[in-house]
């Protein structure tokens, strides 16, 4: 089974970010906005190269007791960034974790402040892992078009991002065949 409402998972995190954007407690859904504002103003723009985006896929199951897990390349994130843990196939296929990376190694993410991901992952259903920016505003401005790279069976398809501001879309985001 191959994940289903992708845009449903976006427009999940852009609502979670506009509802909790004022509240310390809930700042792993809008981030800390270190990625600065984007706005789009026409054209094509891409989730890695133009929002700060990335992908890789898990190498090894994951406990959920997990507070390290191997992945193809850790150097896609630092320390600090938020990264969603994202299952796209299965039973589960959609189900996600949100965490705040502590340290990577060419081939691990650690995540800290006393968590663990708290689910438990296989690498059967093919996991990814995804930077996910931390914006302080994003626009996206008619006729600019968002997408992101197509899923190609271990990663992409996705586009996820936090902002401690203002979303606003009058362009268009489109993963459609993607």
């Amino acid at each position: 089974m191959y994940l289903l409402g992708f845009k449903r998972l976006f427009i999940f995190s852009i609502v979670i970010s506009i509802l909790l954007n004022s509240s310390n407690v809930y700042s792993q859904f809008v981030g800390s906005g270190v990625d600065g504002a984007k706005t789009l103003t026409s054209g094509a723009y891409d989730f890695v190269t133009d929002l700060g985006g990335a992908f890789t896929d898990v190498t090894v199951n994951i406990l959920s007791t997990a507070t390290t897990f191997s992945v193809t390349n850790g150097n896609i994130v630092a320390a600090n960034d938020m990264v969603v843990i994202l299952q796209m196939q299965g039973a589960a296929a959609g189900t996600f974790s949100v965490k705040k990376v502590v340290s990577k190694t060419a081939t691990t993410i650690t995540i800290g402040g006393g968590e663990t991901v708290g689910k438990a992952y296989a690498i059967s259903d093919k996991i990814q892992v995804i930077r996910a920016p931390q914006l302080t505003s994003v626009d996206i401005q008619a006729p600019a078009t968002l997408s992101s790279t197509a899923w190609n069976g271990t990663t992409g398809g996705v586009i996820w991002f936090y902002a401690n501001g203002t979303v606003t879309i009058s362009g268009a985001i489109n993963q459609n065949t993607k």
